[in-house]
């Protein structure tokens, strides 16, 4: 009966603490997580404003083509949109990689790229504006073009990556 009364005792005592334990590492593991499903959403992030971001100077080569073949301005309507998009998606990206270096290097990266495209964007656009047509075909003819494409998609599979 002694046995019994101790076993009963050490029971008593024992039993709260394991669940109390139990329920402090279960806590840590909520918390923990909580702090993955968050860190897999800031990458979430990052990826759509880097693919948002392509996507825009994309639409603004899509307007650009469409000008310099037809001449109308209309044309030109999404190379405006996403003048005004890339701006804010820039930004945006920066703010979600302003903690990781090897990504901010990257985006300074497809800065130096986006601004040598969009320059090439509106020399072609102002050299069709000032009807010399041969010139601008000459530029788009040149490759720089795609090259500068071909490099904004790699670097967004870095950031990808």
């Amino acid at each position: 009966m002694r046995n019994f009364v101790v076993w009963r005792n050490i029971t008593v005592t024992a039993v709260p603490l394991l669940v109390c334990g139990i329920g402090i590492q279960l806590w840590r593991g909520f918390g923990t997580a909580h702090d993955a499903a968050r860190a897999v959403e800031h990458t979430y992030q990052v990826l759509n404003t880097a693919e948002r971001l392509l996507s825009a100077i994309t639409d603004a080569e899509t307007g650009q083509r469409g000008y310099l073949l037809t001449g109308h301005e209309s044309y030109l309507e999404p190379y405006r949109a996403a003048l005004l998009a890339e701006r804010t998606l820039r930004t945006r990206l920066d703010s979600l990689i302003v903690d990781n270096p090897a990504q901010l290097e990257r985006a300074r990266q497809l800065d130096l790229v986006i601004d040598r495209k969009l320059e090439e964007l509106a020399a072609t656009i102002q050299s069709t504006r000032d009807l010399h047509h041969t010139s601008a075909r000459q530029l788009v003819g040149s490759g720089e073009g795609k090259r500068l494409m071909d490099d904004l998609r790699a670097i967004v599979g870095q950031i990808r990556s």
